[in-house]
């Protein structure tokens, strides 16, 4: 009795479905490890840490971003005043 060609597809797609949920599982597991071990670092006096690192994104975007652009639009006015 030979398989036909949609039963063939039908069973790799399922063997394919299940080693991708085999990947994702472990993955999940492994990221769900991670989230234990951060949640652990900051009770114990790392969340100081973080705290400093948020207030460092703003200063620095505004050095990397804005101060830059605040530059670049004063020469355009002096040039265009000239």
């Amino acid at each position: 009795m030979v398989a036909s060609p949609s039963c063939e597809a039908k069973s790799s797609r399922s063997g394919a479905e299940g080693r991708t949920r085999a990947v994702v599982g472990r993955i999940g597991g492994r990221m769900n490890s991670m989230t234990q071990i951060l949640a652990q670092e900051s009770s114990s006096g790392a969340a100081a840490v973080q705290f400093v690192i948020l207030l460092m994104v703003p200063v620095a975007l505004y050095f990397l971003m804005i101060r830059p652009q605040r530059k670049r639009m004063r020469e355009t006015a002096a040039l265009q005043a000239s």
